[in-house]
């Protein structure tokens, strides 16, 4: 997660590079970044079954390759285009894979116990990849031009290879021609009957529908903030060492509070959904205020601020997403959320860049975001208020809903297996 978290969403020593190299306006440029993070997101819709599918080892290591590739030949590009499509689209493409297969890789190795701590501790992967990647951009960029160093970037992705071959579940199963015949006819028909239900399950579910909406306007602000960072404080009349500074300590910050969303959400007596609406308000605190704020050590305070706010908004997408979907579906639902969250993602940079080149001036911008995290705070509030009103948990409904539609399409279940005693519907009771 350092690396697949970390550099899609802090290229913004790049995004000043780029403006430079190709003399686009803001919202051109910030296509790169902004389709590299769309592209993360919206591909989770179709890497979440992948992973289902061929499992995290072999969609790891072709997400570090796909990735790695598409940064690498960025070393020859001619045009901003050219950078849209191979790092916004293919590089974006195989970190959507990676960050599937970290997250789904963890739910399966650990108890339900451990499992929201774990993701927690994964997560602040991206905040330590945020930290170190500004100022390893500067100083590859200082050294070899922003070309170079692309190459050597891309040289570091591609250790993800060697996380991938190393990822899956450790499972202890049975051997024999027999067995592996029936698995595979098993597994073969549970995937053909249960991904659609499972899909069609969760589209009808409110509370996870007004996460997902939450969540996109949420991160679409924070992530539209990110790619005019540098630019943003450089404008405000501070040098280049010190913005990449104030980026890092930031991300300090961030990792440090990601741990926090997971030791809260051990305590039954607070509602999951009550945690990223808190966060999201803390960012619109911040970035309402980050306008207005003159001397670097005030700038620095509700820089602060805001890394709280961004570790607890990404800390929650797995595990508020765990915890409304449950496992089984934790693949599929988290592609779900990806998805959405891309799309708007995609559009909120441009939208951000559009207001800087229209105004001059990147307050509207900033405060655009703001309002962009209150909505998305009211919405959790209202998905926590509905959850809490009804009375049920989401989760188990789910899960005895798609299994029970399964169950009825097939008969030829795992009690057959030789470590099964019985049917397992499923119920997450």
């Amino acid at each position: 997660m350092m690396i697949t978290g970390g550099f899609p969403f802090n290229m913004s020593v790049l995004f000043v590079e780029f403006l430079n190299a190709f003399g686009k306006s803001k919202a051109e440029t910030s296509l790169v970044q902004s389709v590299c993070t769309g592209v993360f997101f919206i591909g989770g819709l179709i890497t979440g079954g992948l992973v289902t599918k061929f499992g995290t080892k072999i969609c790891g290591c072709f997400g570090a390759m796909l990735s790695a590739t598409g940064i690498a030949v960025c070393f020859i590009a001619p045009n901003l285009e050219f950078l849209i499509i191979f790092m916004g689209v293919m590089s974006g493409a195989g970190f959507s894979l990676n960050v599937i297969c970290a997250s789904t890789s963890v739910s399966q190795n650990f108890s339900p116990k451990e499992r929201i701590l774990a993701l927690a501790f994964v997560s602040s992967g991206s905040g330590i990849g945020g930290l170190s990647f500004p100022l390893l951009l500067q100083y590859f960029i200082d050294s070899f031009g922003w070309r170079g160093c692309l190459l050597v970037i891309s040289g570091i992705v591609l250790n993800q290879l060697a996380c991938g071959l190393m990822s899956g579940p450790d499972l202890k199963r049975p051997k024999g021609p027999k067995l592996q015949q029936i698995m595979t006819d098993t597994n073969e028909t549970e995937d053909s009957n249960t991904t659609l239900s499972r899909l069609k399950a969760l589209l009808k579910n409110s509370v996870f529908l007004g996460f997902c909406l939450a969540l996109s306007l949420a991160l679409a602000a924070f992530n539209g903030f990110l790619v005019f960072f540098v630019d943003f404080f450089e404008q405000k009349g501070f040098d280049r060492t010190s913005v990449v500074w104030l980026y890092s300590g930031m991300n300090i910050v961030s990792t440090i509070f990601r741990f926090v969303p997971g030791l809260i959400a051990h305590s039954p007596k607070i509602p999951k959904l009550a945690i990223p609406a808190m966060y999201a308000f803390l960012g619109c605190i911040s970035l309402s205020l980050l306008p207005f704020m003159t001397s670097y050590s005030l700038n620095a305070v509700v820089i602060a601020l805001y890394g709280i706010a961004l570790g607890g908004v990404v800390t929650v997408i797995s595990i508020t997403t765990l915890e409304l979907v449950g496992e089984k579906t934790y693949p599929t639902g988290l592609g779900i959320v990806l998805a959405a969250s891309g799309i708007a993602n995609t559009a909120g940079a441009p939208i951000a860049g559009y207001f800087r080149d229209i105004s001059g001036s990147y307050t509207y911008s900033v405060l655009s975001g703001a309002g962009a995290t209150l909505l998305a705070s009211f919405i959790f509030t209202w998905a926590m208020i509905y959850q809490r009103r009804h009375g049920d948990d989401p989760r188990s409904r789910f899960n005895m809903e798609i299994d029970v539609q399964a169950r009825r399409k097939s008969r030829r279940r795992s009690s057959i297996l030789p470590w099964r005693k019985s049917v397992d519907l499923g119920f997450a009771l």
